[in-house]
């Protein structure tokens, strides 16, 4: 386990952190209502706009932030024995980390995992939106921690929050800078209602570990079963492959006009204009009288919890009264951009984004995430009327990002112009290269069922594979998969479930992958009897493996109480 730790469970723990603290970002704002604000009805009981915020946002809010508290922390653990600075621990290293705080980074690891289960299940599980379904998901847990009498008072709240490793020196005890900075202030002092919502949160995950003890109890994996099912996971393969290039199937010579022109037709709704968008960002900055960064951050959590709480509109009103009220610590400006395709967007909106969601990079990235937005005439109607900002669509709006030059920015997508049909000259040129891609695709799958089928007649691998080598295929052995730093065929490393299900001697099905196709033997198969292979799963495949089903057990359980909570939510 340690060298698990030590080696691996860091990069993970980040990774995970960088999924969850990407909600922190995320839209909070366009919001649909039911039966005016009435979101969810859960054991006759209805709940409202207000309740989503609060529980459903807020809580993944928070959830993400506590995330990233405990990557942060666990980062700058282990950094104090990287003494070379490699970003590994290696055995001099390990040598000198004090076992006070390894079982620090141990017990850190396990909050992260309990945060990463909670997400899953509460952001996953249930009706209507991700917001909606984590509302649910608490108030049930509420309901039956009470009913078993379970639910913790404000004492064990604070105990529990007072033993998390984020907010605690390194002799154990409470931390209140980092426990102050991570709740933030408001107008100078602790934020007391950010502080009751973590609070809140905090009960309800106590909640559920008392309620999957009780559902779960002492439930144990059979080990003698389960190390089998690791042995055939783990095994490693011996192969012949034979692989036939896509290139080398390409026709010759293009396709005739009218053969482009019958493609075309066939295939006219893949060729469209580009979807053109047109957007206004509101950049934040800290004011001139601002001296504590934190306070400036603060503020700006502040702000941004007001415009989710007024569902996305009238969001130019809501930065004039907060930017211009006494003491305020930050200016803001709009820029309004006219209609663009996502690769002519004007340089303004190429401001980069400081870790914000896989594949947003830029405000341009951000822009084209929003999912619907009114017709260019109707946003031009409202525009005229003077109503466009305090009608604006739900869903339009995107933020609050921070900016690499260290500002805020949120975006508003005002409108969006859908893609049409090109006429056939426009699309002739993507046309005969998507015909020449399928023609190429054909002969090449045709060939290679063809000689997968001879290959399959032969009485051993040694002459299967002279006969693919025989047609041109280009034929090799790898040995040992899968294993470190693996440089085989993409097809293959995609496609490891094949050999799982092959038996030796035999070929495994065919596989694809850009470069063409492979057919692979598996000559031989193996599993590694070593110490560490033994050692991990006792210490972490096992566990793991319990946990994994204590989740699965808990998602029935819940799932089980929609039924008997009669839970209804809004439908769109």
């Amino acid at each position: 386990m340690l060298e698990f730790i030590r080696k691996n469970s860091w990069i993970a723990l980040a990774a995970i952190a960088a999924i969850l603290i990407g909600f922190l970002l995320m839209d909070y704002a366009g919001k649909n209502v039911m039966g005016g604000d009435r979101f969810a009805t859960i054991n006759d009981t209805q709940y409202s706009y207000a309740d989503q915020v609060e529980l459903g946002e807020n809580g993944t809010h928070l959830l993400g932030q506590l995330a990233g508290a405990c990557s942060q922390r666990h980062e700058d653990l282990i950094s104090r024995f990287d003494t070379d600075k490699d970003g590994k621990i290696d055995d001099k290293e390990n040598a000198a980390m004090d076992p006070a705080i390894l079982a620090k980074i141990r017990q850190n690891q396990e909050t992260f995992a309990q945060i990463q289960n909670l997400f899953q299940i509460w952001n996953n599980l249930g009706f209507g939106k991700a917001e909606t379904r984590v509302m649910s998901n608490r108030i049930i847990v509420r309901d039956e921690a009470r009913a078993f009498g379970v639910y913790p008072d404000k004492k064990q709240t604070d105990t529990f929050i007072e033993n998390l490793v984020a907010f605690q020196n390194d002799n154990g005890t409470f931390d209140t800078d980092a426990y102050m900075q991570f709740i933030g202030k408001k107008e100078g002092n602790i934020n007391k209602e950010r502080e009751a919502a973590f609070h809140a949160l905090i009960a309800d995950i106590i909640a559920w570990n008392a309620l999957q003890a009780i559902i779960v109890d002492d439930l144990q994996i059979n080990e003698a079963i389960e190390g089998k099912m690791l042995d055939a996971a783990q095994q490693t393969f011996d192969l012949s492959a034979a692989r036939l290039p896509l290139a080398k199937y390409a026709p010759s010579t293009d396709p005739s006009e009218e053969e482009i022109k019958a493609y075309w037709e066939q295939n006219k709704g893949n060729y469209l204009s580009q979807e053109r968008r047109g957007v206004t960002i509101f950049t934040i900055a800290p004011a001139e009288n601002v001296k504590n960064d934190d306070n400036f951050r603060a503020d700006i959590e502040e702000l941004y919890e007001t415009i989710m709480e007024a569902n996305g509109r009238a969001v130019v009103k809501q930065l004039e009264n907060a930017s211009s009220h006494a003491g305020s610590e930050f200016t803001f400006t709009q820029e309004t951009y006219p209609l663009a395709a996502r690769d002519q967007m004007a340089a303004g909106l190429l401001t980069a984004i400081v870790g914000a969601d896989k594949g947003i990079e830029t405000m341009a990235d951000a822009a084209f995430t929003v999912e619907d937005a009114p017709a260019p005439a109707v946003y031009e109607q409202r525009k005229e009327a003077g109503n466009a900002d305090s009608e604006i669509k739900p869903g339009q709006m995107r933020g609050v990002y921070n900016t690499k030059d260290g500002k805020y920015a949120i975006l508003r997508v005002n409108t969006i112009e859908k893609p049409t049909e090109l006429p056939y000259e426009q699309a002739k040129a993507s046309a005969l290269a998507d015909l020449k891609k399928k023609l190429t695709s054909d002969k090449m799958n045709q060939t290679a069922q063809e000689l997968y089928a001879r290959m399959e007649k032969a009485d051993s691998l040694d002459k299967a594979f002279t006969i693919a080598k025989e047609v041109g295929a280009d034929v090799s052995v790898i040995d040992k998969f899968p294993k470190e730093d693996d440089k085989t065929p993409e097809a293959l490393q995609n496609s490891i479930n094949m050999l799982l299900t092959t038996d030796t001697g035999k070929l495994a099905p065919i596989m694809q992958d850009a470069e063409g196709i492979l057919i692979v033997g598996v000559r031989k198969r193996s599993v590694e009897d070593s110490t560490q292979n033994a050692a991990a799963r006792t210490v972490y495949q096992f566990p793991m493996m319990e946990n994994m089903l204590r989740q699965a057990i808990m998602k029935d359980w819940l799932i089980q109480c929609y039924g008997k909570y009669k839970v209804q939510v809004a439908q769109h």
